[in-house]
């Protein structure tokens, strides 16, 4: 386990690295550079979380419900917030298990019952209008930012519950299963991510 660990850390340093060194001659400063290197960095690891994600799909047999799945939630975990883990690959990995647990979840649920999607929709759907953008010890929020992140996530809701009710009309209890995964999951990570600034804010 400790040489794996140690592989995935080389990994890492070296992916870092490789992206300083391609944009540093296009930077300014050091700072330019720190933020350029970190933005790109963030988006190979999303562009890989994706990755990684679809391939769970395929290796459980359900690609395409899981590209629905992430359709859905990730917009909501950008711009909704909630918990996250202390360093990158504590991320990745807690990301990884998440996504499998999901995976298992669409895989083994065959009967969608109608009555339970909805009111698990209604229910999540709810505390994310309301307590949406959730901030994190790492990235505090101007009040401009919240009610910028406040009015997408509103967007984004109110084009889900509407697939939510045209999947139901149409009889597609697939998609409307997914939309309540998505909704639960995002719901569950806001408030894990309140209870700990909650306890980062008593400690101080």
């Amino acid at each position: 386990m400790q040489i794996i660990w140690t592989s995935i850390c080389d990994v890492y340093g070296n992916v870092k690295r490789a992206i300083r060194e391609a944009i540093s001659n296009q930077c300014s400063d050091e700072e330019e550079l720190e933020l350029v290197s970190y933005g790109l960095f963030r988006l190979c690891q999303s562009v890989c979380g994706v990755a990684i994600a679809v391939i769970i799909g395929a290796l459980l047999g359900i690609t395409v419900p899981m590209i629905c799945f992430l359709i859905f939630f990730i917009p909501l975990r950008v711009n909704a917030g909630g918990s996250h883990m202390k360093t990158v690959w504590q991320c990745a990995i807690s990301s990884a298990t998440f996504i499998l647990l999901i995976g298992v979840i669409i895989r083994s649920v065959i009967v969608h019952e109608i009555w339970i999607d909805l009111f698990l929709i209604g229910i999540s759907g709810l505390y994310i209008w309301f307590m949406a953008p959730v901030e994190n010890s790492a990235k505090r929020l101007y009040p401009h930012e919240r009610k910028n992140y406040k009015i997408k996530v509103r967007i984004l809701l109110f084009f889900e519950i509407l697939t939510c009710v045209a999947a139901t009309y149409f009889s597609k209890s697939q998609i409307r299963f997914e939309i309540m995964l998505a909704l639960v999951s995002e719901a569950i990570f806001m408030m894990v991510g309140k209870m700990q600034l909650r306890e980062k804010c008593m400690m101080r």
